[in-house]
């Protein structure tokens, strides 16, 4: 189990998950408690921080390689506004082809 660093991109595979579900989480720190629990419960999580993708990787590109069958977008509520806004960063997802 992965429990901190920074990572643009993180991985858990669990053959013994009670769901078969492949998962996509799109966010920021802010998913970490989430991402430690579901990587429990799900057979493939794959973990997506879009403040650490290189400029020629894309949350598309990333769905469309995985193929989640969910797809979540948790950030911390200050990435929605304030002073510190990363708006351009963290919702700027490509596009599917």
């Amino acid at each position: 189990m992965w429990g901190g660093g920074i990572y643009g991109v993180v991985r858990h595979v669990n053959r013994h998950a009670p769901l078969n579900l492949r998962l996509m989480i799109v966010g920021d720190s802010y998913v970490r408690p989430l991402e430690a629990l579901l990587a429990t419960v799900v057979k493939d999580l794959l973990v997506v921080d879009q403040r650490r993708l290189g400029l020629d990787e894309t949350v598309a590109g990333f769905v469309e390689s995985f193929k989640p069958g969910l797809v979540l977008q948790v950030n911390n509520p200050s990435a929605l506004g304030g002073p510190k806004t990363r708006l351009s960063i963290l919702f700027k997802y490509g596009e599917l082809r």
